[in-house]
């Protein structure tokens, strides 16, 4: 008998210690509290992949917006919708903020071309975007990725649940048509090559509060004066299409282009 008590005691510890380990596990998962947004993108000639027989310029799908609040909290957009009529409708999330008496939006597109400096995320007046160098074209289009627009700035005294930005555009649309090609030939990559120091592409510094490029080129070792144009299947069209930092080429200058 004592044996027996003996061994349903060790049991009985064995349990309470399992329980403990179970409860112990189980923690409860407190998430911040989030509030979504819907924005509302408009102006026609300010989207992102260019229809030319209409003559519209369209958002299309996988589009994202780099949304920034209060020039502090930086955002990415999970969602986008468009319309029969080519307006898109933005889905975003901001941790719930009680505290603060105003709040201020901006947004850029793309996403991606928002370089995130911590150091200065307080800053409307310096937001660091990239225009790309290496692009992705079609043979009716520019790379949306290579697009770059900014949106108006937005004052509010509560976090909206809805806002209707408009967006101008900050780099410079290009068509170049190529002549004397071969009739057979089938274009894979063209490289424009502007004269030294004219800064194509790189990084520039954006006032999204007055929606101006406050300085163009601001880091050199990544600037560039060449723009290459791929294809990712080669187009035996003669148009091509970029979008570049705007330049002024005086007379007599030169420029290459190898196709």
């Amino acid at each position: 008998m004592k044996k027996m008590f003996g061994n349903l005691m060790i049991v009985a510890v064995a349990a309470m210690g399992l329980a403990s380990c179970q409860n112990e596990s189980i923690q409860e998962i407190i998430r911040p509290q989030e509030v979504i947004m819907t924005i509302v993108a408009e102006a026609d000639d300010t989207r992102t992949v260019i229809d030319e027989a209409n003559k519209v310029v369209n958002w299309s799908e996988g589009d994202q917006l780099k949304v920034i609040e209060n020039s502090a909290v930086y955002r990415t957009t999970t969602d986008i919708a468009i319309d029969g009529d080519g307006k898109a409708q933005f889905t975003i999330a901001f941790p719930a903020n009680t505290e603060a008496t105003s709040f201020t939006y901006n947004a850029i597109y793309p996403a991606s071309a928002v370089v995130e400096d911590d150091a200065e995320k307080i800053d409307a007046a310096k937001i660091k975007v990239i225009v790309k160098e290496q692009q992705m074209a079609t043979a009716t289009s520019f790379d949306p990725a290579a697009d770059m627009l900014v949106s108006k700035h937005i004052e509010t005294e509560a976090q909206p649940t809805e806002l209707n930005m408009q967006f101008k555009r900050l780099v410079a649309l290009g068509k170049m048509t190529l002549k004397n090609l071969p009739n057979d030939a089938a274009i894979e990559k063209v490289i424009f090559t502007a004269a030294e120091g004219k800064g194509l592409a790189g990084r520039n510094y954006v006032n999204a509060t007055t929606g101006e490029v406050s300085e163009y080129g601001y880091h050199a070792p990544i600037n560039t004066n060449a723009l290459t144009i791929n294809y990712a299947e080669a187009i035996s069209t003669r148009d091509i299409y970029f979008t570049c930092n705007p330049f002024e080429m005086e007379a007599g200058e030169t420029f290459k282009v190898k196709v």
